[in-house]
């Protein structure tokens, strides 16, 4: 049973320069009764997902957060992660926690939605997580290009899943919170991330992957 109507906030990397949107998620958590024992379940793409996980991690010291993630890259990395974050102070993810969410729904049907850029941004992660990890992978997005740039979905669908398998992977296997070296799957992220701070986020995150 929903508590009030769902709250709609803005897409892409603007919810995340904001402080008024985590704000208007806490307001909303006090106001309604929201506790520990309740979901906040959060929709969209990555910075929409790592904005409200973010807020769900310090409302009343973690509340269960399901993410439903809309966008290629959202279901393949960000979605399954256990970071959350915000940005300020002029950085990236200055502010943020480790705190895996309760539950993923990858649902297809949100991936026909996508305009072409957004498509395609999502298949550079699975491209870059292919070459640092996995050769046979990368041969398979090879072998099945056109297909996946024509927008057929069971390619898409099969990456998607492959793609996040290895991340989940990497995180059960060893340091899911990064107490030592910063794990090979970010690798470019450090300058991709300086390269969107640098564009006032002009330059979007999957753009830069590779």
């Amino acid at each position: 049973m929903l508590c009030a109507d769902p709250l709609v906030i803005p897409g892409g990397e603007g919810v995340k320069n904001e402080k008024i949107y985590v704000e208007q998620i806490l307001e909303a958590s006090n106001t309604y009764g929201i506790d520990r024992h309740s979901f906040i379940v959060a929709i969209g793409g990555g910075a929409v997902l790592d904005m409200v996980g973010f807020a769900t991690a310090i409302a009343h010291r973690g509340i269960r957060h399901i993410r439903i993630p809309t966008t290629v890259l959202a279901q393949n990395d960000s979605g399954i992660g256990v970071k959350n974050s915000v940005n300020a102070y002029n950085k990236k993810n200055f502010l943020g926690t480790f705190a895996p969410p309760f539950s993923v729904i990858n649902d297809s049907t949100f991936l026909k939605t996508l305009d072409p850029r957004d498509w395609c941004a999502g298949i550079s992660e699975a491209v870059k997580v292919a070459l640092i990890k996995d050769a046979s992978f990368f041969e398979w997005i090879e072998a099945n290009v056109e297909k996946l740039a024509s927008r057929e979905m069971p390619p898409m669908e099969e990456l998607i899943y492959r793609c996040a398998q290895m991340h989940l992977d990497h995180i059960a296997g060893g340091d899911p919170f990064e107490s030592g070296s910063s794990r090979p799957l970010d690798f470019g992220h450090w300058a991709a991330h300086k390269l969107e701070q640098l564009t006032n986020y002009n330059l979007r995150h999957g753009k830069l992957l590779l």
